[in-house]
């Protein structure tokens, strides 16, 4: 694999990163993404499992038991949007950001 296949996440694994509802990350099944009060969303979403990772990119697990894939891109809750830049093998780089 070379690293043209694989493009570096601009906060790499620190997903302590995404607190603020704005970053841009690789994960992997098994993280935890969790988000703080900055990040507004109705109902609430203080943090997002990520159950697994394809190549259509990751499928994230919310507090409220409700599984979802990130297919190119989505919104969650009203107030955060979630944009995969790479997936493969069980990893994925994806930007997130807050809606205002």
């Amino acid at each position: 694999m070379t690293s043209s296949a694989h493009p570096e996440a601009a906060d790499g694994r620190h997903l302590d990163a995404c607190n603020d509802g704005a970053c841009e990350v690789e994960i992997k099944t098994g993280d935890v993404i969790r988000f703080g009060s900055q990040v507004k969303t109705k109902p609430r979403v203080d943090s997002s499992t990520v159950v697994g990772v394809t190549s259509d990119g990751p499928t994230l697990l919310l507090p409220s038991g409700m599984t979802t894939t990130a297919y190119g891109g989505i919104e969650i809750n009203g107030g955060i949007s979630l944009e995969t830049v790479h997936a493969e093998g069980n990893r994925a780089v994806i930007r997130i950001s807050r809606i205002p």
